[in-house]
This record gives C-alpha cells, structure tokens and sequence, in this order.
C-alpha cells in the first residue's frame, strides 16, 4: 500500500484544501489492537488505543479508511472528527 496507518494526507477533490487527515485502515491492515501491540511507535491520536479496540477495517472496493483531524491539538495528540470515510488511492495526496 501506498500510505499507511497513521499516516497525514489530503483529499485531492476537497474543498478545503487545510482540511488534513489521517489513515485508519488500509486493505491490507486493519486497525485493530493486535496491530497497535505490533507497532513500537507512538501514533500522536487522542483515544488512538480505544479506537483500535474497536476495530477498522476497509470494505468493499475501497482501499483505506481515513477521518479529518480537528484543527485544535490536545495535549499534543490530534483529534479526529469522528466521521469515518471510505477512499481510493487515487483521492489521495500527501
């Protein structure tokens, strides 16, 4: 895959173009707990860990799930909206 979990991108069609957000799921990786114990990295996600333990995951023909951040940070850790939405690779970009 060409982005992973955790990862900052933009929507190329969105209308706000300050609009940043965050890669959740990728059809090759789920987002779940076994996933969040394999990784050695901290993820900067305000309640990343409870998120994992409900589990993401990509469906149909889409190939990853991301959510925009909210533009305040929180103890340094970014919050996401809440809103989960399911893309292409080519909706993409860094």
């Amino acid at each position: 895959m060409k982005y992973e979990i955790g990862q900052r991108i933009k929507l190329v069609n969105d209308d706000k173009s300050s609009n940043r957000y965050i890669i959740l799921a990728t059809k090759t990786q789920n987002l779940d707990s076994e996933f969040l114990n394999s990784k050695t990295r901290k993820f900067s996600i305000h309640n990343f860990e409870k998120i994992a333990e409900n589990g993401i995951e990509v469906n149909g023909g889409f190939a990853y799930v991301i959510c925009r951040e909210k533009e305040e940070l929180r103890n340094g850790l970014c919050e996401l909206t809440g809103d989960f939405i399911s893309v292409m690779g080519g909706d993409i970009e860094i």
